[in-house]
């Protein structure tokens, strides 16, 4: 339903410029003929509504002959106008804390004379996951959608820790990306390299849990934290294991991963949740996403997020709470955030909480087929690196939970169901 939204927003935006571009063409050739040349020439740059290019294109036309229709110049003029990015409207409006809080690095939540906290909580739980508003350090950075600091989630003794097994580990790899149509045009398959991820990172799989102990130790001790500050999940969304595809309406982390962006590394504008054909084929969705930033970066490297214009600088042991999914599993599009490009060295932990979804055999045959064009939310006009045109993809991180033989492979790939009755690799014990 998200992607549809956006799809329909894009073609009516599409649709009005092409048409604002042939009145404006039009109203122009009439006062044209009835101005001498040095008003027209003022009265060219004077409509401000116009995008720039359909501007140009209707000065290109009062440069042809007279007997030129006005339907041409308008065909002439919409290949520009479609060209002009679309503009993103939310179906649910922003609600954002005060501006004096926000510049202050946002609200305390603790701060009940700040805001309505029964009535903020009760949003969090109809809307997205209800979390513990008395976590210490905890502030709010936007009300609706959700975002969060944690000062000092985790001590800096512990970050530097992350960093040290990561590095030592061997297991840090060039970052990849879901399968879809960016990667086919990048020259890969269902995950493959491209210029809009280019950290490095390492998943948190059982081998390498099983290579390196003290990152398995930093693991739970993070994972620990994180479920003390989602401890207002009711009885009725209990916790799976980690790392194990969770069942219907049950909450588990996947395999967080670890990555390492160096100068000029970035992860363009993404969702972390996945479209709705891709969740129910793989059997979950991500709910939460829980950055801890495990190093000081004073320069570069920020999260972003795109639609309400937040950026939060990294702090070693600040965490980075946002919700990419609303709690009935459908993506919230708000959510599109990305890593900006690094100029000091950046190392950050991403964790996900995904959700099971009960879905039953026939409806994931049905979805199977569609759900292989990888985790996408598609916007018109970019290239992906490639030197080829292709249609804007928000890239989700490779997957965590959806396994088929590579450790991390994307939702874009093939499906598999093991002897032991496992789904993707992970059991539902």
């Amino acid at each position: 339903q998200a992607v549809r939204t956006v799809e329909e927003q894009q073609q009516a935006q599409r649709q009005l410029q092409q048409q604002q571009a042939k009145q404006q063409i039009q109203q122009q050739r009439i006062q044209h003929s009835s101005m001498p040349a040095a008003a027209t020439a003022v009265a060219l740059a004077a409509p401000a509504a116009a995008p720039a290019a359909a501007q140009a294109e209707a000065a290109a036309a009062f440069a042809q002959p007279a007997a030129v229709p006005a339907e041409q110049a308008a065909a002439a003029a919409a290949p520009a106008a479609a060209a002009a990015p679309a503009v993103f409207v939310p179906k649910d409006p922003y609600e954002r804390i005060p501006a004096k809080w926000l510049s202050q690095g946002g609200l305390p939540a603790s701060d009940t004379s700040a805001y309505d906290r029964p009535a903020f909580l009760a949003k969090l739980a109809e809307k997205f996951i209800p979390i513990d508003l008395d976590y210490p350090g905890l502030r709010i950075v936007n009300f609706d959608p959700a975002v969060f600091t944690v000062e000092g989630f985790m001590t800096p003794e512990d970050c530097d820790s992350w960093q040290q097994h990561a590095a030592e580990s061997g297991c840090l790899q060039q970052s990849k990306i879901g399968g879809g149509n960016a990667a086919a045009a990048a020259g890969g398959g269902g995950n493959a390299y491209g210029s809009r991820r280019t950290s490095s990172s390492l998943l948190m799989d059982p081998a390498t849990q099983a290579k390196s102990p003290g990152l398995t130790s930093l693991m739970q001790r993070m994972q620990a934290q994180g479920q003390r500050l989602l401890a207002h999940l009711d009885s009725g969304r209990s916790w799976g294991p980690p790392g194990k595809l969770p069942a219907g309406g049950q909450y588990c982390y996947e395999n967080p991963q670890v990555a390492c962006y160096l100068q000029g590394q970035h992860f363009l504008a993404h969702e972390d949740a996945f479209p709705a054909l891709l969740a129910t084929a793989n059997g979950f969705q991500r709910h939460a996403t829980l950055l801890l930033y495990l190093n000081d970066v004073q320069q570069g490297g920020a999260t972003h997020f795109e639609h309400l214009g937040i950026s939060v600088q990294p702090r070693q042991g600040m965490a980075l709470l946002f919700f990419p999914s609303y709690a009935n599993g459908t993506a919230d599009p708000r959510s599109l955030h990305t890593a900006q490009d690094a100029v000091d060295t950046k190392w950050v932990m991403q964790q996900w909480v995904a959700r099971g979804y009960p879905v039953p055999k026939a409806v994931l045959k049905a979805v199977k087929v569609a759900a292989m064009a990888g985790p996408e939310v598609e916007a018109a006009g970019s290239t992906d690196g490639a030197g080829e045109p292709v249609r804007e993809v928000f890239r989700v991180p490779v997957s965590s939970l959806s396994s088929s033989g590579v450790p991390g492979s994307g939702g874009g790939g093939k499906k598999s169901r093991k002897k032991s009755g496992s789904k993707k690799g992970f059991s539902r014990k």
